[in-house]
């Protein structure tokens, strides 16, 4: 569970401390979702009680941490990146609570937390379990599942955190250099369902980064083209692209003229775990320096240089003001 219970967790014992079903020792994850996307939110105080195996007897967490509106929330949580006002059903799961109250302040409070009241402009109790999000703000959300007189289970109350950014809708990728056998090759992976298995976000952009290890021409007419054919999402956070998801497609792709222009015919790849390795031996049928190039064509980190030169080729000609790049965890590329 994401949480930013930074303070101290405590454990109230109601009555002795017996085995529990753990699927009810703490109120579940909220998970905010649409046609789009689906975004896991952060958990902040809770307080919630839970039977024990045995009879009467009852174990009780109460969590302690952050207010909604502390500057720690704001650079500690993922921040849900919105280009307009955006509804989302709330998803807890099969255990969905009994009532829900939702606050919202513009994110200006994070600079004075001490007059919060002054930038607070939502509260809503909900009856659908749907709400409506605004970018540039921070939500609390309050769930409340409440104590049954009929039955021996679970109950209690939880916050989750939200902080929006406003983000712009990123264009479109389109390959504007010059090799007919790349290009031909991108607009295939970026059409034919490869870039619709990784992760977007609302005003993403898919970026590729083939790498390509060797091309054969069989002749006037085909080829086969082996590489490492990237596909990397990434959204604008002011002046850089965050990396969001992506993977790799090890291929041999097979491409033929057809009334002078090239066209994918097959794309076999390479297979998951000890799959991947024989499938790589396979692909360079005993050319020991195109296996050494599959298996380095795994490592962006080592293939930076290519990665940076399409970032840099679609910001130049979207005319776009990102200066850098950046993975999860690593710190910023700067395009130069």
């Amino acid at each position: 569970m994401k949480n930013i219970l930074a303070l101290f967790l405590t454990m109230l014992l109601l009555m002795s401390v017996a085995s529990a079903d753990p699927a009810v020792q703490a109120p579940p994850d909220l998970h905010l979702v649409n046609d789009d996307i689906t975004f896991a939110t952060s958990t902040g105080n809770y307080g919630w009680t839970y039977p024990t195996d045995t009879p009467d007897e009852w174990c009780g967490v109460e969590a302690c941490g952050m207010a909604p509106t502390d500057p720690y929330v704001f650079e500690n949580i993922e921040h849900l990146f919105l280009i307009d006002e955006t509804e989302f059903a709330l998803d807890w799961g099969d255990n969905s609570p009994d009532k829900v109250e939702v606050i919202g302040w513009e994110n200006a409070v994070f600079q004075d937390v001490e007059h919060a009241g002054d930038y607070q402009d939502t509260y809503l109790e909900l009856t659908d379990w749907k709400v409506v999000l605004k970018p540039g703000h921070v939500y609390s959300i309050q769930a409340r599942w409440l104590e049954s007189e009929e039955e021996k289970v679970s109950h209690g109350s939880a916050f989750y955190y939200i902080v929006t950014e406003s983000t712009a809708a990123l264009p479109a990728y389109s390959y504007t250099g010059n090799d007919p056998i790349v290009g031909v090759i991108i607009n295939a992976l970026l059409t034919d369902g490869h870039a619709d298995m990784y992760m977007k976000k609302p005003g993403s952009v898919t970026i590729p980064c083939p790498i390509i290890l060797k091309t054969e021409m069989i002749d006037e007419a085909h080829a086969k083209v082996y590489g490492n054919f990237w596909l990397l999402t990434y959204v604008k956070n002011g002046d850089v692209l965050e990396n969001i998801s992506g993977g790799e497609n090890a291929a041999i792709i097979t491409l033929e003229m057809v009334e002078g222009k090239w066209q994918v015919t097959a794309m076999e790849e390479a297979g998951d775990g000890e799959e991947y390795v024989a499938d790589i031996k396979r692909f360079a049928s005993g050319d020991s320096e195109l296996e050494t190039k599959y298996f380095a064509a795994e490592d962006l980190k080592e293939n930076q240089e290519t990665r940076t030169q399409f970032i840099k080729a679609y910001v130049e000609a979207n005319d776009l003001d990102i200066t850098a790049y950046q993975d999860y965890g690593w710190e910023p590329i700067t395009l130069k």
